[in-house]
């Protein structure tokens, strides 16, 4: 008899010693969180090199975009010009005809895109126009904007989505052009509902305009700068749904002795890999340390994939990242010159 209550007091040690140690096991995944991952960079080639060539110079990269065929095209605002570069690193074009306000010349470069069939739309703030090059460098087509551009994404040949900066005009965010149109300068539609919470104003009319990418499957996600919020769109513009609250970021405040609205973190840029997998460029500033972190979220579904401190990358002051549809990374640099450096980009798990 007290050998069998010894052995069932035995047995119930036991099983509460597998219910603790389960109980660990469950907080210590919640805790790490293993399902997490990282992102792991390889450098695979880089473009613009100090040089007495013109053709290997970068002046002053303000946006760049890569085509189908891997050719990388890179605007210069400082020759206002954009250069095609081949996959072996050679200008083999240039676009514009210089500086200026006339057709197919440029004041401020500040977005690029290329279609499928080779044209290239380059986007000026000042101008408030878009100037549309044909693959021979001929001057196809000029939009001009009602607001000042903040961004412009292809949606197939001669269809583009533009979006401005939020403080120069109401209304939708997002406006789409046909330029086979007689009335191009109009839009087919506008999409991608203005916040309402005083918070995303204070951020929109602080010059924040969000980012816009369009994945290989056709889809187009709006990503504000603050809050954290990722809104999916189809490709006629009808939202399909939201993810938000993956990172707590500030709220945008007022300054008191300039008035001007201040942002500590926000949401910097994004890029899209495929199958839709979205990588955003989150800075975050205390004090006089910023901090910058790539996180990664799956479209599909909006859950988050996990995120990476860019110094642990070995990265400084990143600021431009695009993303080719084989899922290459590409960053801009500016010291100790402006170039540009392509990556191989792996998700490991933590």
């Amino acid at each position: 008899m007290k050998n069998h209550l010894i052995n069932r007091k035995l047995i119930l040690l036991i099983s509460f010693g597998i219910i603790v140690i389960a109980m660990i096991a469950i907080i210590l995944k919640i805790l790490i969180k293993e399902d997490e991952v990282k992102i792991k960079l390889t450098a695979l080639e880089q473009y613009g090199k100090v040089s007495a060539s013109k053709n290997e110079l970068f002046g002053l990269i303000s946006s760049f975009t890569i085509d189908k065929n891997l050719d990388l095209y890179v605007a210069d605002d400082a020759f206002k010009i954009v250069k095609k570069i081949s996959k072996n690193g050679k200008v083999v074009r240039e676009y514009g005809y210089g500086e200026g306000k006339g057709p197919g010349e440029f004041s401020a470069i500040h977005n690029i895109a290329v279609d499928t069939v080779g044209n290239l739309y380059v986007l000026d703030k000042i101008n408030l126009n878009i100037n549309v090059f044909d693959s021979l460098n001929s001057l196809i087509s000029t939009l001009k904007l009602p607001f000042l551009p903040a961004q412009i994404i292809v949606i197939s040949p001669m269809v583009v989505d533009v979006m401005g900066f939020p403080f120069t005009y109401e209304g939708d965010l997002i406006y789409r052009y046909n330029l086979l149109n007689s009335n191009s300068d109009d839009p087919q539609f506008t999409y991608c509902t203005r916040p309402t919470r005083i918070d995303s104003k204070m951020s929109l009319m602080s010059g924040n305009s969000g980012r816009l990418v369009k994945s290989n499957s056709g889809y187009i996600y709006y990503i504000y700068f603050y809050p954290y919020l990722i809104q999916k769109f189809s490709a006629n513009g009808k939202l399909i749904s939201s993810f938000e609250g993956h990172r707590k970021l500030d709220v945008p405040h007022q300054n008191s002795i300039n008035g001007t609205i201040e942002s500590n973190s926000g949401i910097r840029e994004c890029a899209i890999l495929p199958n839709d997998i979205i990588v955003l460029l989150v800075y975050q500033k205390n004090d006089n340390r910023i901090d910058q972190f790539f996180d990664v979220i799956d479209g599909k579904t909006g859950k988050f994939l996990g995120t990476t401190n860019c110094r642990q990358l070995g990265l400084e002051q990143v600021r431009l990242i695009r993303t080719d549809f084989l899922g290459n990374f590409y960053l801009d640099f500016l010291n100790p010159y402006p170039y540009i450096k392509k990556y191989k980009i792996v998700l490991e798990k933590k």
